[in-house]
């Protein structure tokens, strides 16, 4: 008889683990005839999912409405966009805190990088530039 090597065993381990316990659980479900209590503890899961999510975006709106004032500031960050001129709170509310922030004090002024998207070391999908923490520019690589 063939000897099973690592990968195989790990192979069979994956197996008997996410295909095996699920129809394990399964037959007893079905031996136990409890289906009617596993589909209402599903709905029951569901709809409450559904009705968090609602709950938490109808209060991020109220949130940014109450903070902004101002309705196609809030239309704009909850579409997660960027514009010049979009304070560091506004950029933050729209797409979050960056991944790396670098600095460089100037003259007249500070100037931030902020690096979001990382796609290896040093390297970002999109960096905003912000100088007196307004947004000036970004690039973006696609």
């Amino acid at each position: 008889m063939a000897k099973i090597s690592a990968k195989e065993q790990r192979a069979l381990l994956f197996l008997g683990i996410f295909v095996g316990i699920p129809v394990l659980v399964f037959q007893k479900i079905t031996d136990a005839g409890a289906w009617p209590f596993v589909l209402g503890a599903l709905i029951i899961g569901g709809v409450s999912y559904v009705f968090i999510k609602k709950s938490q975006h109808a209060a991020r709106i109220a949130y940014l409405r109450k903070k902004y004032s101002n309705e196609s500031t809030v239309q704009a960050i909850l579409k997660g966009s960027i514009w010049e001129g979009m304070s560091e709170d506004q950029l933050i509310d729209s797409i979050g805190r960056p991944a790396a922030v670098d600095q460089k004090y100037l003259k007249t002024k500070t100037r931030e990088v902020w690096k979001y998207y990382p796609q290896g070391k040093n390297r970002y999908g999109l960096r905003i530039t912000l100088d007196d923490g307004q947004v000036n520019g970004w690039d973006s690589k696609g």
